[in-house]
């Protein structure tokens, strides 16, 4: 069937079905385990499309789509039940887990698995700073002077930031008289026009409007610089874990290839970069509320 399901290290009593899914359709792969007392099934299936593979049906109080370099994911959330679920564009498969109704507790589990599999988990829409104590990276902001020393290691206090991603079906239908969210905030659109790929609404960003620009599936928010508009959702302090890497690929040194700083090295390689670190560019990467990664991205 060509389905690998990597389930985490943790998991436990796995069980194995084949679903068939009609003589016109591909078989669905599903494995049942448990993990930390909570029981999960995950699914996959061949498909050229995104769709809901979860087989529940209930009134969705929470329902948010997103998209990265890999994989768009879709994420739905009850009061009794939650799924997330995830397209991956090379590979042609729909793959979905539920379990239980809390969606960021799914959404972790989710991506150890995606992890697994060989992608990248996408940044997920943040509601505000807080949310970013949860599994994933994080776009963010913050100079040498926010690292802090304390009596168990380190602490780094950061900006967090995010952008604005929407459904490529969403912006397609937008008309003039209607709104759209940008940067937590409502715009009335008073004109729209679409150009190669391109949605400009109110004039676009020369005539002080907003561009949208489709990427890997979705529409993004588009500044005159190429970047997105990143908006700044407040401070969070966290702390540093042991093991924790700093990535530095700016190349500020002038040397071909990045440098990885250990966590002993780590303090004295951000002090001395001088550059400050900003969301364009740095992303942090958290798990169990600790940073166990600092990329720096070069920037063309």
């Amino acid at each position: 069937m060509g389905y690998s399901v990597p389930l985490p290290k943790d998991a436990e009593n796995p069980s194995y079905y084949i679903i068939d899914m009609g003589k016109d359709s591909a078989k669905m792969a599903e494995v049942d385990f448990e993990q930390n007392g909570t029981e999960y099934s995950c699914r996959a299936l061949k498909s050229n499309t995104v769709q809901d593979i979860s087989g529940l049906n209930y009134e969705w109080a929470k329902s948010e789509d997103w998209s990265g370099e890999d994989i768009s994911v879709q994420l739905r959330q009850s009061d009794d039940s939650a799924w997330v679920g995830w397209y991956a564009f090379g590979a042609g498969v729909q793959w979905c887990i539920s379990g239980g109704n809390n969606a960021l507790q799914l959404l972790d589990t989710a991506q150890t698995i995606v992890e697994n599999l060989g992608y990248t988990m996408p940044l997920y829409p943040l509601e505000s700073a807080e949310s970013a104590v949860a599994d994933g990276g994080y776009a963010v902001a913050f100079s040498a002077a926010d690292l802090k020393k304390t009596e168990d290691g380190y602490t780094l206090t950061a900006e967090i930031y995010d952008y604005d991603r929407y459904e490529m079906e969403e912006i397609d239908n937008l008309k003039q008289g209607g709104r759209i969210q940008i940067c937590q905030q409502p715009v009335a659109i008073g004109s729209i026009t679409r150009e190669d790929g391109t949605v400009h609404i109110n004039g676009g960003t020369e005539a002080g409007g907003v561009d949208l620009v489709e990427d890997d599936g979705i529409y993004r928010t588009n500044g005159s610089d190429g970047q997105p508009l990143y908006y700044d959702l407040g401070s969070l302090t966290l702390p540093l874990s042991k093991d924790c890497t700093f990535e530095d690929q700016a190349d500020l040194q002038g040397e071909s290839e990045g440098a990885v700083y250990e966590y002993p090295e780590l303090p004295a390689a951000i002090e001395k970069s001088g550059e400050p670190f900003r969301a364009v560019d740095t992303v942090i990467t958290v798990r169990m509320e600790q940073i166990v990664q600092i990329i720096r991205y070069r920037m063309s």
